[in-house]
C-alpha cells in the first residue's frame, strides 16, 4: 500500500478545527455583550422620542387651555411592566393633549400634573412629569425615564419614577432643572444582560 506525499494530503487536523472554534468563541464572546448594549440603547430612544413628544403636546395643550393635562400609566398598568411590546391603549389623557405613539410601546407612560386636585374651577395645573417605565431587561428592575416642567415659583409634582426636581444629568452626576428628558438615576439604562 502506497501513501500519499505528504503536501498532498487534505483536510484540517483536530487541534486546527479546535483553534478555528477557540477564535469563533472569542469573537462571539466579544460581539454578543456589544450587540445587547446596542440593542438596550436603541429600545431606550422608544422613551426618549415619546417623552419628547408628550412635552410637546403638553405645551401645546396648555397654549390654548391654559392648563396641563394628566395622563394615566398607559398602555398598560404599572404592575404589568415586562419586556414586552404592548398595544397603546389610552387610560386617560393622551387624546385630551393629543398625543399617541406610533405602534406598540415597550415603555409605560405616565403624565402626573400639579397643584393636587387641578384642573379645577380657579386652580390651573401649571407643572407636570411625563414618565415611561419598563422592564428592558426582564431582570425585575424598572428603568424609569422622565421630563420634568416646573411651574414659574419651581414646583413640579412628585412622580412615581422620578423625583420632582429633575432628572438625572449623567455629565455633571447631578439632578438637572426642567427642560430636559433623561435617565431619572445613574442607575437607569444601564443594564447587565
Amino acid at each position: 500500500m502506497h501513501l500519499p506525499p505528504l503536501h498532498r494530503r487534505r483536510g484540517f487536523t483536530l487541534i486546527e478545527i479546535m483553534i478555528v472554534v477557540a477564535i469563533i468563541a472569542i469573537l462571539a464572546a466579544i460581539a454578543i455583550p456589544a450587540f445587547m448594549k446596542f440593542q438596550l440603547r436603541s429600545r431606550v430612544s422608544e422613551a426618549r422620542t415619546n417623552l419628547a413628544s408628550i412635552r410637546t403636546a403638553e405645551l401645546a395643550f396648555a397654549s390654548a387651555a391654559d392648563t396641563f393635562v394628566a395622563g394615566a400609566a398607559s398602555p398598560v398598568a404599572d404592575a404589568a411592566l415586562d419586556p414586552v411590546r404592548d398595544v397603546w391603549v389610552d387610560n386617560g389623557g393622551y387624546s385630551d393633549m393629543g398625543w399617541a405613539p406610533e405602534g406598540a410601546t415597550l415603555f409605560n407612560y405616565k403624565v402626573v400634573v400639579a397643584p393636587a386636585g387641578c384642573p379645577a374651577p380657579g386652580l390651573m395645573c401649571n407643572a407636570f412629569t411625563a414618565e415611561a417605565a419598563s422592564d428592558l431587561d426582564g431582570d425585575g428592575a424598572l428603568n424609569y425615564w422622565g421630563y420634568v416642567h416646573t411651574d414659574p415659583a419651581g414646583f413640579a409634582p412628585n412622580a412615581v419614577g422620578c423625583v420632582g426636581s429633575g432628572v438625572y444629568d449623567p455629565p455633571s452626576g447631578t439632578l438637572t432643572a426642567q427642560g430636559r428628558v433623561g435617565p431619572c438615576d445613574a442607575s437607569m439604562g444601564v443594564h447587565v444582560f
